[in-house]
């Protein structure tokens, strides 16, 4: 057996490249996605599918992952800001030039007609959806210490969570592992900036902040977790390291200075960060990465890749094209 560049058994027997090759007992990217048009923005993803809205024309794409090859379907509907993942069969999307409402629409239909499920200027920040739960989350320019929640089969919005005394500004940065995570700016202003985390269990909570020197300009920063550790990547370029039971006061830990502000995720294993400067997908073990020797590159040549998503199997990134109408949407096995 060939493990340096069989692709059915890469590295090590059983380790399928999911379609790209095997060079020196490492898996290749492959496009599982291409000519697409436009520049793809923010990807979500579930246990089936890749969501994206593209960055130039709008225009709203599922890719299924599960199918062999994976098929591209553009939906009807058309000027998605940013697409949010499904709800089952039901997807639930920012709509409009500028946040306005929630509307639902089924991907059987390829949304050519959409349902507004909120009232029309009700919201105005960001959403998190807990699909196991059945609820939505969302952030309110006019209530800016609060997250709201509301059920998915009915627009009925309650009071969820509230910022501890001394912060406002909430904003959500992503929900993983039954917790919301999100930055918020003290009173006194920043930068620095506050990290917080909920459970999403209670029907009402307040925010615990995990740290407050957050450097940085309150962005949507990706932020990932395992078992053991959350992870920020800052404006500043700079990924962070914390303990799921910090305490505001606590600095946190820097895991890595990098090259470039890119996307980033972690599993039990490793951290994977893009690098929308250089075009690199980079990787390093979880537990510490030291300087020297630095992370493991697992991929060059990637440019646009501001964001990254991952399965259980791979991880997925928008590649921009040298030319117009050669974008990619990009797979690697872990």
């Amino acid at each position: 057996m060939q493990t340096a560049s069989d692709p059915l058994n890469c590295g090590a027997c059983g380790h399928n490249c999911l379609g790209g090759t095997c060079v020196g007992g490492q898996c290749q990217p492959v496009a599982i996605a291409s000519n697409l048009t436009g520049l793809p923005g923010p990807l979500q993803i579930d246990a089936a599918n890749v969501y994206w809205t593209e960055a130039d024309t709008n225009n709203l794409f599922v890719l299924n992952t599960a199918a062999s090859p994976p098929t591209l379907t553009q939906m009807i509907a058309s000027g998605q800001r940013t697409a949010y993942r499904l709800d089952g069969n039901i997807f639930v999307d920012k709509f409009g030039s500028s946040f306005t409402s929630f509307n639902t629409c089924t991907l059987s239909s390829k949304c050519a007609a959409q349902t507004m499920f909120s009232p029309p200027n009700t919201t105005g920040g960001d959403f998190q959806i807990d699909e196991a739960a059945q609820r939505l989350f969302y952030t309110d320019i006019s209530f800016p210490d609060m997250v709201q929640a509301t059920p998915l089969t009915a627009f009925n919005p309650s009071p969820f969570l509230t910022l501890p005394v001394g912060f406002n500004t909430v904003q959500m940065l992503g929900l993983i592992n039954g917790f919301i995570y999100g930055l918020a700016t003290p009173n006194a202003g920043g930068p620095p900036l506050a990290l917080w985390r909920s459970a999403v269990a209670p029907s009402t909570n307040t925010a615990s902040i995990l740290s407050t020197q957050i450097p940085g300009v309150n962005a949507s920063f990706p932020v990932s977790a395992n078992s053991t550790k959350i992870f920020l990547f800052t404006s500043s370029n700079t990924i962070l390291s914390f303990p799921p039971n910090g305490s505001g006061a606590a600095p946190p830990t820097l895991y890595f200075n990098a090259a470039a502000f890119g996307g980033m995720v972690a599993d039990e294993n490793f951290v994977y960060w893009t690098d929308s400067t250089l075009g690199n997908v980079y990787r390093c073990p979880a537990n510490a990465c030291p300087a020297t020797p630095g992370p493991d590159i697992i991929a060059t040549g990637q440019a646009g890749n501001q964001t990254i998503v991952q399965d259980s199997k791979a991880l997925y990134w928008g590649r921009a094209g040298q030319m117009s109408g050669l974008n990619q949407i990009m797979r690697l096995a872990k």
